[in-house]
């Protein structure tokens, strides 16, 4: 499964993004999650949360592995749920600002260079989620299930 970078909230309904950030150890009294479709939002008290995960995902493309950012349907539609890779029809957007492999990133095939003019430079692609050769991701968990940890690698 592949889950974008950011913040994920599991409930017993499975894992949702949340409209604002979690800090670690905080307990907030309610969260809004995004719908998995990512049209609309619904309010869940704090204890129907089972835990909170902040995750730093990267996707190989083209041998170089670049921050996952977010998941979208074919038609554009933000995903807000672990997708599988193999499911056709959802594309990842990928995008750094800078790397050390930026003159070779920038000749990647569907490359798109951003103007840092504005504040928002950086090479952007996106790619169907099949079509990636690889998926990592660093959690780091913001709320624990009750036998956690704290952080782990996948």
């Amino acid at each position: 499964m592949i889950r974008s970078t950011g913040t994920w909230v599991q409930t017993v309904e499975g894992w949702f993004v949340p409209t604002r950030r979690i800090e670690v150890g905080k307990s907030p009294s309610e969260v809004f999650l995004y719908d998995h479709e990512g049209i609309g939002y619904r309010r869940v008290p704090f204890d129907a949360i089972l835990r909170a995960e902040r995750v730093d995902s990267e996707a190989l493309y083209e041998d170089h592995w670049i921050p996952l950012v977010s998941t979208w349907t074919h038609n554009m539609v933000h995903a807000y749920a672990p997708l599988p890779r193999s499911q056709g029809g959802h594309l990842a957007v990928l995008y750094t600002y800078s790397s050390p492999e930026w003159s070779t990133l920038i000749t990647l095939p569907g490359a798109e260079v951003h103007d840092d003019r504005g504040g928002n430079g950086g090479v952007s692609f996106v790619v169907a989620l099949d079509a990636l050769d690889g998926y990592r991701q660093t959690v780091t968990t913001l709320i624990p299930a009750s036998a956690d940890d704290g952080q782990d690698t996948c």
